[in-house]
């Protein structure tokens, strides 16, 4: 059975599998991130999505795991739909093949607690509108990972940046012969983007000042 280590080992190695056409958006977030960590504000990410259901979660747990494993504090990775559905099974279960270990609460819209390896630290992963975030939540970055919710969503209330960085919709191959290849597909596509993400992100300049200059530099946006 694959642990996250393993997982995560393997994913490292295949950054060059990123396309040229990515790589602008994955290290204008680095640079995001980078930039307010130095500057010591908010570290929020927040995913986008119409369904909240798959890639969106995907990417707040992998965002979490690539924070920890570049030992990279202070991350904190949410997400977030147009619409409230649940948690898909499958990609819960995509999750639990790279390694995760997660329980599930009863009922409607039930919370999945995952976990980070052999942390403490959990993740409640539920479904969720932006409207449910928006009180609680701003000057954060908002990353759209679907078309629909980027047409839906032109502006987000409460995001000082936003980027559009979309994923394949699993969904399209529920039911099929083809279905577990392509939820652990986008899995690892994710994984491999989060986790250079954050290499990227240690690279970066940690003093204020150096932070100061990415944030105000037009070419890094």
């Amino acid at each position: 059975m694959t642990t996250l280590v393993d997982y995560i080992s393997k994913r490292l190695t295949e950054f060059g599998r990123i396309t040229h056409d990515r790589r602008p958006s994955l290290e204008r977030l680095a640079t995001l991130i980078a930039g307010r960590r130095a500057a010591s504000r908010n570290t929020k990410v927040v995913f986008v999505c119409t369904h909240n259901s798959r890639r969106s979660q995907l990417a707040q747990v992998w965002t979490t795991a690539a924070a920890h494993h570049f030992a990279i504090a202070g991350i904190d990775a949410l997400s977030a739909g147009t619409r409230e559905t649940e948690v898909d099974r499958r990609a819960i279960e995509t999750l639990e093949r790279a390694g995760f270990t997660w329980t599930q609460s009863s009922g409607h819209n039930p919370i999945y607690t995952v976990r980070i390896g052999s942390t403490d630290q959990a993740l409640p992963l539920f479904s969720k509108t932006l409207s449910d975030l928006f009180e609680a939540t701003t000057d954060f970055i908002a990353v759209i990972t679907c078309s629909n919710a980027d047409l839906a969503c032109p502006v987000i209330e409460g995001a000082t940046d936003r980027l559009f960085l979309s994923y394949n919709d699993p969904r399209a191959a529920d039911g099929s012969p083809y279905e577990t290849d392509i939820y652990d597909e986008c899995c690892r596509s994710i994984s491999r983007e989060m986790l250079y993400v954050f290499s990227e992100t240690k690279k970066q300049p940690t003093n204020s000042a150096a932070a100061r200059r990415g944030l105000d530099n037009p070419a890094a946006r």
